[in-house]
């Protein structure tokens, strides 16, 4: 087992993937730290950090998320790569935690946070993540990590343990479920389908995490579908469906969102009504809180021949100086007439693209709308997704059926 461990140290110079940002790891801890990790022929790689890889979401910046860039290029070179094992250690928050990255490594990606040694706890540091499995606002706490390569099928496990024996968490993790298969799913880079068929259940590597959970009434019409079933959604109930996670790597910086819609009422001319695809939730569940990086809906427009299809996102802002904290920030909305007439009663397939500079939009495979951001950056974090409504569920419903909703990381590829 190799361990590669990080002085949080801050270093001015500019960042060895992004020159105009400041650097944590510095250039020359940089080149070790990839050539060690290329070099190892260990099973198991733990890469310990003297702080956490995400927010504390308390305005301190000893945390990777200020260095987001350099985090995530890390965490990229292992998944494109195809380096197994590797697994994250840090700490430092007096609060014990497991995150668990869906698929970020081309694997689930284990993030093990262990404190405090002592007494002293922390609760406001136990704040809300997307890939939060389990944790402890407890004092006196360790984690061991035992590998076991003695058989064909090496091991690790990892144990949240408290003097006198107590063990408050074990995690076993088989070596194979630490390595990237293609063979483990034919749409590896398709992190999310609900196709509606037969019931609400996602169809893509990360299974039932992304279940989603019909709200209202909301229910499936068989054989009414673009293939199969679909989602009905009946306006006048609020109805819409619900999915209580994240589904795509913490601030991605590129992404393609698919469905097909077809509706039996759209926005009245000359009202307020909007009508809304989809919007993401700050926390997995209806809310009004400020996380709506996924967001399409349509609301009137001057014409009354015309629709707008309008997009609002929420990026993340590069810190506006050295060893500053990134913050959210919101765009939008962005504006796309479409003639009603081309949309009402009648199947439509509209895919939105994000990569971090433009958004693009694109009805039934014809882009119809590209977007450039005035503000450059990647995704804020979000916890979970609305279909067929807002962040807060009611009061701004679609009307109609929607059916095959898919989501990439990247590109759209072949379904």
């Amino acid at each position: 087992m190799v361990s590669l461990f990080n002085k949080f140290l801050v270093n001015n110079a500019g960042s060895p993937v992004d020159e105009s940002q400041p650097t944590c790891f510095g250039s020359e801890q940089w080149t070790w730290l990839l050539a060690e990790l290329r070099k190892s022929k260990a099973p198991f790689k733990v890469l310990a950090l003297g702080a956490i890889r995400e927010d504390k979401k308390n305005k301190e910046t000893d945390d990777m998320f200020t260095y987001w860039y350099e985090r995530d290029a890390l965490l990229n070179v292992i998944r494109n790569e195809n380096i197994s094992g590797v697994v994250l250690l840090g700490g430092d928050i007096h609060v014990a935690r497991h995150l668990i990255h869906p698929r970020r490594a081309g694997y689930d990606l284990h993030d093990f946070v262990i404190s405090p040694g002592h007494k002293r706890t922390i609760t406001e540091l136990d704040v809300f993540h997307p890939s939060l499995e389990w944790s402890l606002v407890e004092g006196w706490q360790f984690l061991t990590l035992t590998a076991d390569g003695t058989s064909d099928a090496p091991i690790l496990t990892a144990e949240f343990r408290q003097p006198d024996g107590i063990v408050n968490r074990k995690v076993e993790m088989p070596l194979t479920s630490l390595t990237a298969s293609e063979e483990q799913h034919p749409h590896p880079n398709r992190r999310a389908h609900w196709s509606f068929d037969d019931d609400f259940k996602n169809n893509s590597p990360l299974s039932h995490r992304i279940d989603a959970v019909p709200a209202n009434g909301a229910r499936l019409d068989a054989n009414k579908g673009v293939s199969g079933g679909a989602l009905k959604l009946d306006r006048s109930s609020q109805q819409y469906i619900r999915v209580p996670r994240s589904f795509l790597d913490d601030n991605s910086p590129h992404h393609t969102v698919s469905l097909w819609f077809k509706p039996t009422s759209l926005p009245t001319h000359g009202t307020a009504e909007r009508h809304f695809l989809f919007e993401s939730t700050a926390e997995g569940d209806v809310s009004a809180k400020s996380a709506w990086h996924l967001s399409l809906g349509m609301r009137s427009s001057e014409s009354p021949d015309q629709i707008n299809m309008q997009l609002y996102t929420h990026t993340l802002q590069p810190a506006s100086k050295p060893e500053a904290a990134p913050e959210a920030t919101s765009q939008g909305g962005f504006d796309t007439l479409i003639d009603r007439a081309s949309l009402l009663d009648r199947w439509n397939q509209i895919t939105l693209t994000f990569d971090s500079q433009t958004l693009t939009l694109s009805l039934d495979e014809k882009q119809i709308a590209k977007h450039t951001l005035p503000v450059p950056g990647p995704a804020s974090e979000f916890g979970g997704l609305i279909i067929g409504g807002h962040r807060e569920g009611t009061g701004r419903n679609f009307d109609g059926w929607i059916d095959e909703v898919s989501i990439w990381q990247g590109e759209m590829d072949e379904q």
